[in-house]
């Protein structure tokens, strides 16, 4: 039996910290921001995947919260690959082991 507590707590694990530092560093480009940072370009470069669409919106909108809403929606749609990806490895593990 394919333990998916586990897998789905893993998936959303990954997810949570690769997707939040992305968004971190978003927030952290601007020199006005709470979060500045000097290397935050550095921090969205390595999280590009996940940080275009924020990245985009960052450059366009003035107002955070877009950005927010954005990497949400973004965090979702890379928990489900994630997890999908870590199930599918599991089911290939399990049927070699038998």
């Amino acid at each position: 039996m394919i333990n998916n507590k586990a897998i789905l707590t893993k998936s959303f694990l990954i997810s949570f910290l690769y997707v939040g530092s992305g968004l971190i560093c978003l927030l952290g480009l601007y020199p006005s921001s709470p979060l500045y940072f000097d290397s935050a370009m550095l921090g969205v470069m390595l999280t590009f995947p996940v940080s275009i669409i924020g990245f985009l919106i960052m450059y366009t909108e003035a107002d955070y919260i877009w950005t927010v809403i954005s990497q949400t929606g973004v965090f979702l749609l890379f928990w489900l690959i994630v997890y999908r990806v870590l199930l599918k490895r599991h089911k290939k593990k399990k049927k070699r082991k038998k």
